[in-house]
């Protein structure tokens, strides 16, 4: 029978091995005293889309105040149980709340951790902005709105974007605006983690220089692995599909009639893609040159359209261990690669994160060929659509003018 000193020096080195498993995940809120105990949590993460951690975690407090959690800003700690220095910190707010269950001895309960820039969700209105870019009316959103100072955001662009005559925001949340009005000049963001202030980020970005890099795993079967090895990629798989080889676009520009507002781009070599796309109506008032378009020309946003056609032409999805892992990386990986999968590397597009008290962390990602050439561009969103009578008046430029005006174009001022 075992001695019982030797019994106990085992329990409590049982003890201590145990304890870094749970320590690898913390939640730590801020002004909130209780005891936090991360039991699980997932992650959902993509490109031009605030990220949602859902953890759940027990604490022997068996009644917190939701006022103690709710729309407090909080970070998650995710520690490499290998490498006790290798951390990666997920800051924003607690957006929700629950109390899921109690025992004797604790109480579970469930928050979603989210950036700020989630929160501008729940601002919905109508505005008109005029003469602005969208650069310009993203950021007034930004800071007027919503109290975003210099460190909260980024903008890193290398095209200059001309500013619109008049955009309308009609009852769309102040994130959905931004949202549309960036997918239509094909800019995206992405967030970033400032750990000497302990906030997140917003980057917002148009070209592939502005992606995260110098992450590098080797292409294996984790089979027989246990969770001191490297960390590494594994059930890779491509899809690959038929996309549109050529996009045309026109408008017409009543200011300047006789323009030629017509562009149009194709792959012709290409011999995946097949087909054609007309686009009218971009509210595009120059053509564009030929090589190099200037932004919002009828020429650039040929090129746009065509560039989301393509990028759906190949989709890779994998799975991983590493926490270094985020949308907006661009992944290098070592070993064999299946076909469509270039020694450039792979954009992680979104992913899927979890792991529990009793289990490893892992995600599943979805990512597409990095490209020299072409940047990632978002989705389009639909305009809102104003249905019935709008009321409104024929304002004049001066207070208390007794008559109304036109424009050089024969236009009045209706507010």
């Amino acid at each position: 029978m075992m001695d019982r000193k030797m019994l106990r020096a085992r329990q409590r080195q049982a003890g201590k091995a145990a304890l870094p498993g749970h320590a690898r995940y913390r939640l730590e809120v801020r002004r909130c005293d209780a005891m936090l105990e991360v039991f699980s949590f997932t992650g959902e993460e993509r490109l031009c889309a605030p990220y949602c951690y859902t953890i759940d975690f027990t604490s022997p407090n068996r009644d917190i105040d939701p006022a103690v959690m709710l729309n407090k800003p909080a970070t998650f700690i995710l520690q490499a149980p290998e490498n006790p220095e290798q951390v990666r910190k997920v800051h924003g707010v607690i957006t929700r709340f629950n109390r899921l269950a109690t025992s004797a001895d604790e109480t579970r309960y469930q928050v979603c951790l989210e950036p700020r820039l989630a929160l501008l969700h729940h601002t919905r209105r109508c505005a008109i902005y005029q003469h602005q870019s969208v650069p310009e009316m993203v950021e007034k959103i930004l800071r007027e709105r919503h109290e975003f100072r210099g460190q909260d955001f980024l903008f890193t662009l290398v095209r200059e974007y001309p500013r619109r005559e008049l955009v309308v925001q009609w009852q769309e949340s102040d994130l959905d605006f931004i949202q549309r009005i960036l997918a239509e000049v094909g800019m995206w963001y992405r967030f970033e983690m400032d750990g000497r202030l302990g906030i997140d980020v917003v980057r917002f970005g148009d070209n592939q220089r502005n992606y995260q890099y110098d992450v590098r795993l080797p292409l294996r079967d984790p089979a027989g692995m246990n969770h001191n090895d490297r960390d590494s990629v594994w059930d890779l798989h491509v899809e690959h599909q038929v996309v549109t080889q050529r996009v045309k676009v026109r408008d017409y520009n009543y200011r300047e009639a006789g323009n030629d507002l017509q562009y149009q781009v194709s792959r012709d070599r290409d011999t995946t893609v097949i087909g054609e796309v007309y686009r009218y109506g971009d509210n595009v008032l120059t053509k564009g040159e030929q090589i190099q378009p200037a932004p919002e020309t009828a020429g650039f946003y040929a090129r746009l359209h065509h560039e989301r056609d393509l990028y759906r032409q190949h989709l890779i999805r994998g799975q991983s261990s590493s926490p270094m892992l985020v949308p907006g990386l661009v992944l290098e990986l070592e070993g064999e690669r299946p076909a469509g999968v270039g020694k450039a590397g792979v954009l992680i597009v979104s992913m899927r994160s979890s792991a529990r008290r009793d289990s490893n962390y892992r995600v599943s990602f979805s990512g597409i060929p990095y490209s020299e050439i072409m940047s990632y561009r978002p989705a389009l969103r639909e305009r809102p659509v104003i249905s019935g009578t709008v009321p409104a008046r024929v304002t004049s430029d001066w207070p208390n003018d007794t008559y109304s005006h036109i424009d050089k174009m024969g236009r009045y001022r209706i507010k």
